[in-house]
């Protein structure tokens, strides 16, 4: 009898360890969850890709200068002047650029989209993406051209 009270006691010991230890790693791997919280919300752009008749003169301006558009919504999306440097990065690598421009206009709005999309728009028909993160960083209130374009 007393063997088996030992080995009962051991097993029952042992049986709360294992438990312990089963919470333990379940607690310890286990992420909080909160809820209350959701992820932000993604959006669409406010105007069409092929929105070019609402703005005339900005899709002329992102067809023939696509740097000079580039630079000014580069500094629209982080809320500062345009400097000279803007225009030297954006003429060094131009599509590149333009490419992270549209990735930071989308992130900055919550806009949905996918770095694979803005990469084939830039590549395929460079002043149709350009043409509308002007008319959308303009509907922010923000002067994506360095000027109001006016409607």
């Amino acid at each position: 009898g007393v063997v088996d009270d030992r080995n009962d006691s051991r097993n029952s010991h042992d049986d709360e360890d294992s438990s312990n230890d089963n919470d333990t790693n379940s607690t310890h791997f286990t992420p909080a969850i909160d809820a209350t919280s959701s992820p932000p919300a993604m959006s669409d752009w406010d105007t069409s890709l092929f929105d070019v008749s609402q703005d005339w003169f900005g899709c002329a301006l992102a067809c023939c200068c696509p740097c000079v558009q580039g630079s000014y919504q580069r500094s629209a999306v982080e809320d500062r002047d345009c400097t000279p440097l803007d225009f030297i990065w954006m003429f060094c690598c131009t599509p590149c650029c333009l490419i992270k421009v549209r990735g930071d206009v989308r992130d900055k709005y919550g806009i949905a989209g996918s770095c694979l999309v803005d990469t084939i728009l830039v590549c395929c028909a460079y002043c149709l993406p350009v043409a509308q993160q002007t008319r959308q960083l303009e509907m922010r209130g923000a002067t994506p051209a360095g000027f109001k374009m006016g409607k």
